[in-house]
Protein backbone atom coordinates (compact mmCIF):
# COMPACT_ATOMS: atom_id res chain seq x y z
CA UNK A 1 0.00 0.00 0.00
CA UNK A 2 1.30 3.63 -0.65
CA UNK A 3 0.22 7.24 -0.81
CA UNK A 4 0.32 8.69 2.81
CA UNK A 5 2.71 9.93 5.13
CA UNK A 6 0.72 9.21 7.98
CA UNK A 7 0.00 5.64 7.49
CA UNK A 8 2.07 2.84 6.59
CA UNK A 9 2.05 -1.03 7.47
CA UNK A 10 4.58 -2.69 8.62
CA UNK A 11 3.74 -6.60 9.00
CA UNK A 12 6.68 -7.76 12.02
CA UNK A 13 8.36 -8.87 7.24
CA UNK A 14 25.66 -16.21 -6.77
CA UNK A 15 23.41 -18.87 -7.72
CA UNK A 16 26.07 -21.55 -5.66
CA UNK A 17 25.38 -19.89 -2.39
CA UNK A 18 22.69 -21.67 -0.20
CA UNK A 19 19.24 -20.07 0.25
CA UNK A 20 19.05 -18.25 3.76
CA UNK A 21 16.62 -20.76 5.90
CA UNK A 22 13.01 -20.28 6.19
CA UNK A 23 12.54 -18.44 9.76
CA UNK A 24 15.07 -15.89 10.02
CA UNK A 25 13.59 -12.63 10.71
CA UNK A 26 13.97 -11.16 7.06
CA UNK A 27 12.02 -14.00 5.17
CA UNK A 28 9.00 -14.67 6.93
CA UNK A 29 8.11 -10.56 7.16
CA UNK A 30 5.29 -11.60 4.54
CA UNK A 31 4.74 -14.98 5.16
CA UNK A 32 1.26 -15.13 7.50
CA UNK A 33 0.59 -18.70 7.24
CA UNK A 34 3.91 -20.01 7.68
CA UNK A 35 4.68 -22.01 4.44
CA UNK A 36 7.77 -20.77 3.49
CA UNK A 37 6.34 -18.51 0.78
CA UNK A 38 5.62 -14.64 0.44
CA UNK A 39 2.17 -13.91 0.30
CA UNK A 40 0.04 -10.36 -0.26
CA UNK A 41 -2.31 -8.57 1.52
CA UNK A 42 -4.28 -5.21 0.28
CA UNK A 43 -6.82 -2.87 1.58
CA UNK A 44 -10.17 -2.50 -0.63
CA UNK A 45 -10.30 1.09 -1.13
CA UNK A 46 -13.85 2.17 -2.65
CA UNK A 47 -15.05 5.15 -0.75
CA UNK A 48 -18.92 5.32 0.01
CA UNK A 49 -18.93 1.20 -0.29
CA UNK A 50 -19.78 -1.39 1.83
CA UNK A 51 -16.38 -3.02 1.24
CA UNK A 52 -14.13 0.05 1.39
CA UNK A 53 -10.92 -0.62 3.63
CA UNK A 54 -11.85 -4.18 3.77
CA UNK A 55 -8.36 -6.06 4.32
CA UNK A 56 -7.72 -8.93 1.77
CA UNK A 57 -5.06 -11.22 1.43
CA UNK A 58 -3.85 -13.59 -1.34
CA UNK A 59 -1.44 -17.12 0.01
CA UNK A 60 1.67 -17.12 -2.79
CA UNK A 61 1.07 -20.48 -4.04
CA UNK A 62 4.79 -21.32 -4.68
CA UNK A 63 5.04 -20.72 -8.52
CA UNK A 64 4.96 -17.05 -8.41
CA UNK A 65 1.45 -16.65 -8.12
CA UNK A 66 -1.04 -16.16 -5.91
CA UNK A 67 -4.49 -18.00 -4.69
CA UNK A 68 -8.16 -16.70 -4.28
CA UNK A 69 -8.42 -13.40 -2.39
CA UNK A 70 -9.90 -14.01 0.95
CA UNK A 71 -11.51 -11.09 3.11
CA UNK A 72 -9.94 -11.04 6.19
CA UNK A 73 -11.82 -7.85 8.03
CA UNK A 74 -12.53 -4.25 7.57
CA UNK A 75 -12.05 -0.54 9.39
CA UNK A 76 -8.81 -0.32 7.20
CA UNK A 77 -10.43 3.11 5.42
CA UNK A 78 -9.26 4.87 8.41
CA UNK A 79 -5.87 4.05 7.49
CA UNK A 80 -5.88 5.53 3.99
CA UNK A 81 -3.92 8.47 3.38
CA UNK A 82 -3.83 10.96 1.04
CA UNK A 83 0.03 10.21 -0.26
CA UNK A 84 2.86 8.39 0.12
CA UNK A 85 3.51 4.75 1.54
CA UNK A 86 1.36 3.81 4.39
CA UNK A 87 1.73 -0.26 4.91
CA UNK A 88 4.07 -2.80 4.32
CA UNK A 89 4.82 -6.18 5.70
CA UNK A 90 7.66 -6.12 8.80
CA UNK A 91 8.83 -9.08 10.67
CA UNK A 92 7.45 -12.58 11.67
CA UNK A 93 4.16 -12.17 9.97
CA UNK A 94 2.92 -8.72 12.06
CA UNK A 95 1.09 -6.56 10.49
CA UNK A 96 1.48 -2.48 12.15
CA UNK A 97 0.32 0.99 10.88
CA UNK A 98 0.66 4.32 11.38
CA UNK A 99 -2.61 6.28 13.18
CA UNK A 100 -4.89 7.86 10.12
CA UNK A 101 -4.36 10.91 8.66
CA UNK A 102 -5.21 14.34 10.70
CA UNK A 103 -3.95 12.75 14.27
CA UNK A 104 -1.47 14.35 16.38
CA UNK A 105 0.45 12.93 17.12
CA UNK A 106 0.80 9.68 15.26
CA UNK A 107 1.59 6.72 16.35
CA UNK A 108 2.32 3.83 15.44
CA UNK A 109 0.24 0.28 15.90
CA UNK A 110 0.90 -3.22 15.84
CA UNK A 111 -1.01 -6.53 14.60
CA UNK A 112 0.24 -9.94 15.41
CA UNK A 113 -0.07 -12.55 13.11
CA UNK A 114 -1.70 -15.95 13.89
CA UNK A 115 0.31 -17.74 11.86
CA UNK A 116 -2.87 -18.92 9.77
CA UNK A 117 -3.29 -15.84 7.58
CA UNK A 118 -4.54 -13.59 10.46
CA UNK A 119 -4.04 -11.26 12.63
CA UNK A 120 -5.15 -10.56 16.52
CA UNK A 121 -6.16 -6.74 18.14
CA UNK A 122 -4.16 -3.97 17.34
CA UNK A 123 -1.80 -2.60 20.42
CA UNK A 124 0.17 1.14 20.32
CA UNK A 125 4.00 0.66 19.89
CA UNK A 126 4.83 4.40 19.89
CA UNK A 127 4.18 8.07 18.33
CA UNK A 128 5.73 10.86 17.13
CA UNK A 129 6.15 9.18 13.53
CA UNK A 130 4.26 12.53 11.77
CA UNK A 131 7.09 13.31 9.70
CA UNK A 132 7.77 9.73 7.96
CA UNK A 133 6.99 8.39 5.01
CA UNK A 134 7.84 5.51 3.14
CA UNK A 135 7.62 3.62 6.17
CA UNK A 136 8.36 -0.08 5.37
CA UNK A 137 10.05 -3.37 7.24
CA UNK A 138 12.90 -5.18 5.11
CA UNK A 139 13.37 -7.54 8.25
CA UNK A 140 16.31 -7.88 10.05
CA UNK A 141 18.91 -5.13 8.62
CA UNK A 142 21.49 -4.78 11.88
CA UNK A 143 22.22 -8.94 11.71
CA UNK A 144 21.14 -9.16 15.57
CA UNK A 145 18.10 -11.21 14.26
CA UNK A 146 15.19 -8.69 15.07
CA UNK A 147 13.31 -7.36 12.46
CA UNK A 148 13.67 -3.29 11.66
CA UNK A 149 12.06 -0.62 10.50
CA UNK A 150 13.16 2.45 7.80
CA UNK A 151 11.68 5.06 6.71
CA UNK A 152 12.22 8.85 4.82
CA UNK A 153 11.29 12.34 7.04
CA UNK A 154 9.82 14.75 5.49
CA UNK A 155 11.83 17.88 7.51
CA UNK A 156 13.81 18.59 5.17
CA UNK A 157 13.47 19.20 0.80
CA UNK A 158 15.97 16.49 0.42
CA UNK A 159 15.34 13.81 2.57
CA UNK A 160 17.45 11.29 5.09
CA UNK A 161 16.56 7.54 5.37
CA UNK A 162 16.43 6.58 9.04
CA UNK A 163 16.56 2.97 10.75
CA UNK A 164 14.47 2.07 13.89
CA UNK A 165 15.97 -1.55 14.99
CA UNK A 166 13.53 -3.66 16.74
CA UNK A 167 14.33 -4.84 20.12
CA UNK A 168 12.94 -8.34 19.95
CA UNK A 169 10.18 -7.52 22.24
CA UNK A 170 7.57 -5.97 19.81
CA UNK A 171 8.90 -2.65 19.84
CA UNK A 172 11.84 -0.44 18.68
CA UNK A 173 14.81 0.76 19.72
CA UNK A 174 15.22 4.79 19.23
CA UNK A 175 15.56 6.44 15.56
CA UNK A 176 18.90 6.53 13.78
CA UNK A 177 20.35 8.49 10.07
CA UNK A 178 21.57 5.85 7.34
CA UNK A 179 22.22 8.30 5.13
CA UNK A 180 21.30 11.24 3.54
CA UNK A 181 21.02 12.40 -0.15
CA UNK A 182 18.91 12.41 -3.13
CA UNK A 183 16.44 10.55 -1.33
CA UNK A 184 13.67 12.64 -2.54
CA UNK A 185 14.61 11.55 -6.46
CA UNK A 186 12.78 7.98 -6.11
CA UNK A 187 9.26 6.68 -5.22
CA UNK A 188 8.02 3.46 -4.16
CA UNK A 189 11.18 2.90 -1.83
CA UNK A 190 10.13 -0.83 -0.79
CA UNK A 191 12.04 -3.64 1.23
CA UNK A 192 13.38 -5.82 -1.31
CA UNK A 193 13.69 -9.26 0.66
CA UNK A 194 17.44 -10.63 -0.68
CA UNK A 195 18.04 -9.94 -4.15
CA UNK A 196 21.32 -10.47 -4.38
CA UNK A 197 21.91 -13.81 -2.74
CA UNK A 198 24.31 -12.56 0.37
CA UNK A 199 21.60 -13.14 3.15
CA UNK A 200 20.89 -9.27 3.78
CA UNK A 201 17.48 -7.18 3.05
CA UNK A 202 17.38 -4.99 0.46
CA UNK A 203 15.80 -2.08 -0.77
CA UNK A 204 14.33 -0.73 -4.17
CA UNK A 205 12.75 2.27 -5.53
CA UNK A 206 11.53 3.84 -9.28
CA UNK A 207 13.51 6.88 -9.90
CA UNK A 208 10.98 9.59 -10.54
CA UNK A 209 12.41 11.34 -13.74
CA UNK A 210 13.90 8.44 -15.64
CA UNK A 211 12.16 5.52 -14.39
CA UNK A 212 14.42 3.04 -13.93
CA UNK A 213 14.50 1.02 -11.07
CA UNK A 214 17.34 1.40 -8.81
CA UNK A 215 18.51 -0.98 -5.46
CA UNK A 216 20.37 -0.42 -2.25
CA UNK A 217 22.38 -3.82 -0.90
CA UNK A 218 22.07 -3.79 2.70
CA UNK A 219 25.54 -4.22 4.49
CA UNK A 220 23.81 -6.37 7.72
CA UNK A 221 25.13 -3.34 9.48
CA UNK A 222 21.88 -1.23 9.32
CA UNK A 223 22.74 0.76 6.51
CA UNK A 224 22.71 0.09 2.19
CA UNK A 225 25.45 0.64 -0.62
CA UNK A 226 25.06 3.36 -2.95
CA UNK A 227 21.84 3.10 -4.97
CA UNK A 228 22.66 1.23 -8.50
CA UNK A 229 20.18 1.18 -11.16
CA UNK A 230 18.39 -2.46 -12.43
CA UNK A 231 16.71 -1.52 -15.28
CA UNK A 232 14.42 1.23 -17.04
CA UNK A 233 10.85 1.26 -17.98
CA UNK A 234 9.08 1.20 -14.39
CA UNK A 235 7.54 4.56 -15.32
CA UNK A 236 4.02 3.20 -15.66
CA UNK A 237 3.89 1.05 -12.53
CA UNK A 238 2.07 1.85 -9.22
CA UNK A 239 2.27 0.24 -5.48
CA UNK A 240 5.72 -1.33 -6.26
CA UNK A 241 6.07 -4.10 -3.20
CA UNK A 242 8.87 -6.11 -2.16
CA UNK A 243 7.89 -9.63 -1.08
CA UNK A 244 10.33 -12.35 0.82
CA UNK A 245 10.03 -14.67 -1.84
CA UNK A 246 7.18 -15.43 -3.92
CA UNK A 247 8.48 -18.69 -6.29
CA UNK A 248 11.02 -20.32 -3.79
CA UNK A 249 14.19 -19.46 -5.15
CA UNK A 250 15.53 -17.70 -2.00
CA UNK A 251 15.33 -14.47 -3.71
CA UNK A 252 13.42 -11.40 -3.00
CA UNK A 253 10.51 -10.53 -5.46
CA UNK A 254 8.47 -7.63 -6.68
CA UNK A 255 4.65 -6.99 -7.09
CA UNK A 256 2.89 -3.78 -8.71
CA UNK A 257 0.02 -2.42 -10.47
CA UNK A 258 -0.03 -1.34 -13.92
CA UNK A 259 -3.15 0.81 -15.16
CA UNK A 260 -4.73 0.04 -18.75
CA UNK A 261 -7.26 2.55 -19.58
CA UNK A 262 -10.55 3.10 -18.23
CA UNK A 263 -9.90 2.53 -14.30
CA UNK A 264 -8.56 -0.99 -15.11
CA UNK A 265 -5.57 -2.39 -13.58
CA UNK A 266 -2.93 -5.52 -13.79
CA UNK A 267 -0.98 -7.18 -11.55
CA UNK A 268 2.46 -7.80 -12.39
CA UNK A 269 5.22 -9.67 -10.66
CA UNK A 270 8.79 -9.63 -10.84
CA UNK A 271 11.42 -12.41 -10.05
CA UNK A 272 14.79 -11.80 -8.75
CA UNK A 273 17.42 -13.35 -10.49
CA UNK A 274 19.74 -13.19 -7.29
CA UNK A 275 21.87 -11.14 -8.45
CA UNK A 276 20.54 -7.75 -8.21
CA UNK A 277 17.95 -7.69 -11.63
CA UNK A 278 14.62 -9.04 -12.20
CA UNK A 279 13.12 -11.51 -14.74
CA UNK A 280 10.51 -9.84 -17.18
CA UNK A 281 7.05 -8.59 -15.79
CA UNK A 282 4.58 -12.06 -15.46
CA UNK A 283 0.95 -10.61 -15.10
CA UNK A 284 -0.71 -12.27 -12.32
CA UNK A 285 -4.08 -11.32 -13.29
CA UNK A 286 -6.43 -7.53 -13.60
CA UNK A 287 -9.73 -8.54 -12.02
CA UNK A 288 -10.42 -6.55 -8.85
CA UNK A 289 -7.07 -4.29 -8.52
CA UNK A 290 -8.06 -1.23 -9.73
CA UNK A 291 -9.23 -0.47 -6.23
CA UNK A 292 -6.47 -2.35 -3.77
CA UNK A 293 -3.86 -0.41 -2.13
CA UNK A 294 -0.83 -3.28 -2.06
CA UNK A 295 0.61 -3.72 1.59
Amino acid sequence: MRKGSVLVVVAMLVALLPSPAIGAAADRRDDYNRDGVSDLLAINRQPGQPDDGCLYRWFGNGDGGLGAAQRIGGGGSAYLPAAGRHMNSGGDGALTALTPAGSRPTCLWRWWGDGQGGFGAGAQVGCGWELYTELTGPGDITGDGNADLVALDLSKTDPCLWRWPGNGQGGFAPAAVINCGGWHLYRDITAAGDVNRDGKPDLVGIKRDTGCLYHWFGDGRGGFGTGTASSCGWAGFEDLTGLSDLNEDGNGDLVGRLPFGAGKYALFAWYSTGFGGYSRGNELGQSGWASMDLI
